[in-house]
């Protein structure tokens, strides 16, 4: 009986092992590291100029800047030797509200598309979110990591591997003759 003890504890602390050792599918890295697009300021007005800086198109490729909600052509940049580019653009008439700025031009995967999103206000009122930006084709940031799921694994060994202790000194008991 103590054997089956021994071996119950010598397995539940090698499938405690192999799952402190196992790792998440590889996470991403946020932000990207050369594929972002930053804007000089978030909240613009109509007519004001911005520096727009986007990374990871090849070197001397032509990067063209595209405002959104109805498309707007404010025109082209060349990348520098290592895929960053770097333009001064212009806002123009637009509606108050969320809008967005596209970067298109190619990388060595292929066409890429960048973009950074900023709020036009009415005019004066431009300045409250400096240096922010977003990255790849927009949408909410990563938060959080995925050190949990080995913990969690960890957890499911542990509560399994008490279970069978549980188990097999139950029936130790069970087995075991009762002097009186």
């Amino acid at each position: 009986m103590v054997k089956r003890i021994v071996i119950a504890i010598v397995t539940a602390v090698g499938l405690t092992a192999a799952a402190a050792v196992a790792t998440p599918a590889g996470a991403q890295q946020y932000p990207p590291a050369g594929n972002l697009c930053t804007v000089s300021d978030t909240t613009v007005s109509p007519g004001q100029s911005i520096t727009l800086t986007c990374g990871t198109y090849l070197g001397g490729a032509t990067v063209t800047f595209t405002f959104f909600s109805a498309p707007v052509d404010l025109g082209s940049a060349t990348a520098d030797g290592s895929g960053v580019v770097t333009a001064e653009l212009t806002i123009p008439q637009a509606a108050a509200g969320a809008h967005t700025i596209t970067a298109t031009g190619q990388s060595a995967s292929g066409p890429l598309t960048n973009s950074v999103s900023l709020t036009v206000s009415a005019s004066g009122s431009s300045g409250a979110g400096a240096g922010a930006g977003t990255s790849g084709t927009g949408g909410l940031p990563r938060t959080g990591d995925d050190s949990s799921v080995p913990l969690a694994r960890a957890a499911i060994v542990l509560v399994a591997a008490g279970g069978a202790l549980v188990f097999l000194a139950r029936r130790r008991r069970a087995t075991t003759p009762v002097h009186l």
